[in-house]
């Protein structure tokens, strides 16, 4: 009689939920590295065609990197979390707007 083959690591509804922790930090991150390019360029005074295409290589491979993400067998629940994570922030948000504009339209509030 044969042993059923043990999985090594985390479960992937771990990984969905490491995933979902760590899309706000993700988000920052992502702010920061985009806005890097632009930032050091202006501090050494770089054209701004060259620190607009720096700035696109960047967000090209932060792209670039989400996808092999997707694509590799380890990572990929744990990008999808961050995918969900983003989404859950972005409806929050989307909600808080509607809150918002609500209490400004209101002026007995």
């Amino acid at each position: 009689m044969t042993q059923p083959a043990r999985r090594r690591g985390r479960s992937n509804v771990a990984k969905f939920w490491i995933g979902v922790a760590l899309c706000l930090p993700a988000l920052f991150l992502a702010g920061v590295l985009v806005s890097l390019p632009s930032t050091v360029g202006g501090a050494v005074n770089l054209p701004s065609g060259l620190s607009s295409l720096a700035t696109f290589g960047m967000s090209v491979g932060l792209l670039a990197t989400a996808v092999l993400g997707l694509v590799r067998e380890g990572t990929r629940f744990v990008v999808v979390g961050m995918l969900a994570g983003l989404a859950i922030l972005f409806v929050l948000a989307a909600g808080a707007c509607i809150v918002l504009l609500t209490g400004l339209s209101n002026p007995n509030s």
